[in-house]
């Protein structure tokens, strides 16, 4: 016989040992029932034992059932929350680039502004040039000097109607004149494809060292004076040289540009036009 008859069976006999006990006598159902107590007391506290097994059995399955959807849901919340990080990060850095635009606005509150987003890269020249989402239509010309909140990102290399072209300042071809702000000296920064510039035509006598800044000198008829363009790294002077040269940190990250901004126009320029005109005019009259 197999076990699970064999505990068919024992089941059907304690049964009927329970209801013939019901059935006796009262005067014999009292010493019946000690004995059939004292006889399958071991079988009852067996049983006894794996019922209390089995609902503990099930409470801890359900316990586990309970506890896994309190953790997904923990999980859901934490999710919740780095998504919610994340977007007041984005909010955080874009209050950042609105407080910087506005100061960089007054620091150029002479020129017009035209504000535009990279929206991509040169494949044959990743590095060196990028693409806006601004044109012609916006005002934006060729030789448009482009600035950065750090500082000068180069000009307007070539200009559609609805984007345009920038060659930044990195480029091997690009060039601005600057000043030692801490010296005054005079010199030239060029770019060298790298992510390093080079600063040249330094007057030998010069005190230029490492750790000072560099500003567009106003020269050159494209970009405003007073434009940070970088940080001396490194001097070098030869002997049979008749200028020294440095090398110099850019301020701005060309790997890492978002937003840029397009100098279109001075408004000075336009006051004077029409006050020229007007006197014009009046001269006819």
């Amino acid at each position: 016989m197999s076990e699970r008859g064999s505990k068919k069976s024992l089941l059907f006999y304690l049964v009927l040992i329970v209801l013939i006990i019901t059935l006796l006598p009262s005067s014999w159902k009292h010493s019946s029932r000690m004995t059939f107590i004292r006889l399958f007391s071991p079988v009852m506290s067996f049983v006894n034992d794996k019922t209390v097994k089995v609902r503990d059995t099930f409470s801890a399955l359900f316990h586990i059932g309970s506890v896994k959807k309190e953790n997904k849901d923990l999980r859901n919340q934490v999710e919740s929350l780095k998504s919610d990080l994340v977007y007041l990060e984005e909010l955080k850095l874009e209050n950042k680039r609105l407080r910087d635009l506005l100061e960089l606005k007054e620091t150029f509150g002479e020129y017009d502004l035209v504000t535009a987003n990279v929206i991509g890269r040169d494949a044959t020249n990743w590095n060196k040039s990028i693409i806006i989402d601004k044109g012609e239509i916006h005002g934006v010309e060729s030789k448009d000097p482009v600035v950065s909140y750090g500082g000068v990102v180069g000009i307007v290399f070539t200009s559609g109607r609805k984007e345009s072209k920038i060659m930044l300042l990195n480029d091997n071809n690009s060039r601005v004149g600057v000043i030692v702000q801490r010296t005054r000296d005079l010199g030239v920064v060029e770019g060298q494809s790298t992510d390093v510039l080079i600063l040249k035509y330094i007057r030998k006598t010069a005190d230029i060292k490492p750790g000072d800044i560099l500003i567009t000198s106003g020269t050159g008829q494209i970009y405003p004076k007073g434009v940070k363009v970088g940080e001396i790294i490194k001097v070098f002077e030869e002997k049979f040289r008749l200028y020294k040269f440095a090398e110099v940190k850019p301020d701005v990250n060309f790997g890492k540009l978002e937003e840029v901004f397009v100098i279109t126009r001075r408004d000075s320029e336009d006051e004077n036009q029409q006050e020229d005109a007007q006197a014009q005019i009046q001269e006819e009259e």
